[in-house]
C-alpha cells in the first residue's frame, strides 16, 4: 500500500501531459525510394506493389480508359457534356497546342460516348518522356484497376489492416493478420481508387465476403499500397515475442493490462507522443492518441489505458 501512495503523484503528473495519435493506417508510407537510398533490400511485398503502378502517360495506347471519380472533372474538360461519376473516358490522341503566353502543352482527347472532349495538360513535349507520373484529375485509372485484377485475384494472402468497405461504400472494421484469399478488384473511390475484395480463409476469423480499399503508384496520395495493405506470408513470424494469448486481442485492434508496449503497438499503432520518467525504481511511460486514447505502462507493462 507505502508503494502504491508513492507512485500516486508520478501517475497523476504523467496523465496531466497530452499529445496526438498516428495510428497504423495513417504512419508515414516508405516508398521504394526511400529503401534503396537506404541500403535496405526491399521486400517481396514492396517489390509486388511496384508493379502494381499506373502507366505514365507516354506509354497511353488509344482505347486506355478512366472512370469519373468526380463530377467536378467536368469543369477542366473541352466541349464536355455533364458527366456522372462512373462514367468512362477513352482515350483516343495527345497532340501539342500553343498557350496565350506562347508556351507549348499536351492536349488530351479523350471520348465520352459519341463525343469528343480535350483536357489540357501542364506537360511540354520536352517533358513527357520524362514524365514518369501524370495523373488525370478527378479519376481512376481503369487499366490499373484491371492490372491490379490480374495480378492479385487468386492469391492466398494476410491482411494487414482493420479496415473495411460495407456494400454501400462506408467504412468499417474487421480482423488484421488474417489469411484471406482476393476475389476481385474493382474501381474505388478517389481517395482509395482500388477496392479489394476477398474473403476469410478462416471462418472463425471473420464474415465473408469483405472488401478493403487500396492505392497504388507513387504520389503523395498513395498511402494504402499493396504492401502497407497485404503480406504474402503470415505476419506473426515477424513478432515471435508476442505471447500467443495476446493475437486475438491484436487481430481486434484491443489492448489489455498486462501487455508490452510492442504488443500495444501492433494492435492499435504508433502515438504521436510519448511521455517518459524515471521516480525511484518504477519506469513510467505515457502513450497518448489524438482521439483521446491514452496508454500508461509501469516498467514495461500496460497498467492502465482509456480507448
Amino acid at each position: 500500500m507505502r508503494v502504491f501512495l508513492k507512485i500516486l503523484p508520478v501517475i497523476a503528473a504523467v496523465l496531466s501531459l497530452g499529445g496526438c495519435f498516428t495510428g497504423i493506417e495513417t504512419t508515414p508510407k516508405i516508398t521504394r525510394k526511400h529503401v534503396e537510398r537506404s541500403g535496405v533490400a526491399t521486400t517481396p511485398e514492396q517489390e509486388l506493389a511496384a508493379q502494381l503502378a499506373p502507366l505514365p502517360l507516354n506509354q497511353w495506347l488509344p482505347g486506355h480508359r478512366l472512370s469519373v471519380a468526380d463530377t467536378k472533372l467536368s469543369m477542366l474538360l473541352t466541349g464536355a457534356p455533364e458527366l456522372n461519376i462512373g462514367d468512362t473516358l477513352v482515350y483516343e490522341s495527345i497532340r501539342p497546342t500553343v498557350t496565350f503566353t506562347g508556351d507549348t502543352t499536351l492536349v488530351l482527347t479523350f471520348a465520352h460516348g459519341s463525343q469528343s472532349v480535350d483536357y489540357r495538360t501542364e506537360l511540354s513535349p520536352a517533358t513527357l518522356a520524362a514524365a514518369n507520373r501524370f495523373e488525370m484529375p478527378f479519376t481512376i485509372d481503369l487499366e490499373l484497376v484491371d492490372l491490379c485484377r490480374r495480378k492479385l485475384v487468386g492469391q492466398k494472402l494476410y491482411i494487414l489492416t482493420s479496415q473495411r468497405i460495407d456494400s454501400m461504400g462506408l467504412n468499417t472494421a474487421g480482423q488484421k493478420f488474417i489469411p484471406v484469399t482476393i476475389t476481385n478488384v474493382t474501381a474505388g473511390s478517389l481517395n482509395y481508387p482500388l477496392t479489394v475484395e476477398f474473403i476469410v480463409d478462416d471462418s472463425s476469423l471473420g464474415t465473408n465476403p469483405q472488401a478493403t480499399p487500396m492505392t497504388a503508384g507513387s504520389s503523395s496520395g498513395a498511402t494504402r499500397n499493396f504492401d502497407r495493405v497485404f503480406s504474402l506470408t503470415d505476419p506473426r513470424l515477424r513478432y515471435p515475442a508476442i505471447r500467443e494469448e495476446f493475437w486475438p486481442l491484436i487481430r481486434q485492434s484491443r489492448v489489455v493490462e498486462g501487455m508490452t508496449p510492442d504488443e500495444c503497438r501492433i494492435s492499435i499503432g504508433s502515438p504521436g507522443d510519448v511521455i517518459k520518467r524515471l521516480d525511484g525504481t518504477s519506469y513510467f511511460e505515457r502513450w497518448t492518441f489524438e482521439n483521446g486514447t491514452y496508454l500508461l505502462f509501469i516498467d514495461g507493462i500496460l497498467s492502465e489505458f482509456r480507448r
